[in-house]
């Protein structure tokens, strides 16, 4: 966020424009007089200067609030996704015909059958309750940010000529 300051008031400027001075700034110092200048000129630029960051601020909080919204919405497909591929991979185990014969296995190893494919059939059941609680939860990560403001500097880039 940045502007300029001409004839005693200052004037936002957008934030390429700041980028491009920013890039081409010096750290060289300027004279005691142009220090003292910019000195009397602060009271009147302050209010001005304030209501620029507020407005920047506002305007950055709208553009954040957007990705978020989209990363939000990404996260839930994402997800839903992911679930979706692990209930449609366990139907199509549960859907597998039994190539073996079940006869030749040992009591344990059908029981162990039995419970495998009723925790498959579980774990089915369950995936759609699974999405709706993953909803809220992302839903719930991304409610009601708040927005912080703040200056952290103010930086006068003054014109070469006037240095």
């Amino acid at each position: 966020m940045g502007g300029e300051i001409r004839e005693g008031r200052f004037r936002r400027l957008g934030v390429t424009r700041v980028a491009e001075l920013l890039q081409a700034a010096t750290d060289e110092e300027p004279s005691p007089e142009v220090l003292a200048r910019l000195q009397g000129v602060w009271p009147r630029i302050e209010s001005a200067l304030q209501r620029a960051v507020e407005v920047r601020g506002r305007e950055r909080t709208d553009s954040l609030r957007k990705k978020l919204a989209e990363r939000e919405q990404k996260e839930i497909q994402d997800m839903r996704a992911i679930l979706e591929e692990l209930a449609a991979t366990i139907q199509r185990e549960l859907d597998q015909p039994e190539f073996v014969q079940l006869s030749l296995f040992s009591q344990a190893e059908r029981e162990q059958y039995s419970r495998n494919q009723r925790a498959l059939q579980a774990r089915l059941r369950a995936i759609p309750e699974e999405i709706l609680r993953e909803t809220e939860a992302i839903h719930a990560r991304y409610a009601d940010p708040q927005p912080r403001v703040f200056s952290v500097a103010v930086t006068f880039l003054i014109p070469t000529r006037l240095i």
